[in-house]
């Protein structure tokens, strides 16, 4: 990937974490990120394709350059920050935050980390809106990670 992602030297303004069983003890942090992810429920694409909507009327990123869609695989696609065996992180630096997901695993289990930066009063009125929401799903795909299908 040509685009970098420069992380903060500050302390995230929010972050998060959810921990689970890891059914899939062979895969890579990356590809756990990609089972995950594939795992997406209807529900949440109908809301998402909705958020992006709204977000480019305000003037917000709804993909990194050169993506097309509007779903959530796009995180598949962010600047890699960290990709080995022992962690993928990729983030996105956008008007009114920046943000990292890091997926990490060890033999039992794996753990999903969200971590935010606001870059104007605009970030916390944002992320408070869509935390419902995102504490939905990412706590969805780590459960969705806990038997092979």
């Amino acid at each position: 990937m040509s685009a970098t992602f420069i992380k903060s030297d500050h302390p995230p303004d929010f972050a998060d974490s959810f921990t689970g069983k890891n059914a899939y003890r062979d895969k890579t942090p990356r590809q756990l990120a990609e089972l995950a992810i594939a795992s997406t429920p209807a529900w949440f694409h109908f809301l998402f394709s909705l958020r992006q909507k709204i977000a480019r009327l305000a003037g917000l990123k709804t993909r990194p350059a050169g993506r097309e869609g509007a779903d959530v695989s796009f995180l598949l696609a962010m600047p890699v920050i960290q990709d080995d065996e022992s962690a993928y992180e990729a983030g996105l630096h956008d008007k009114h935050l920046d943000f990292t997901i890091k997926v990490t695993r060890n033999i039992d289990d794996v753990q999903m980390e969200t971590r935010v930066w606001y870059k104007n009063f605009w970030g916390r009125p944002y992320l408070m809106l869509v935390l419902p929401f995102h504490n939905l799903i990412v706590s969805h795909w780590v459960k969705s990670l806990r038997e092979v299908r």
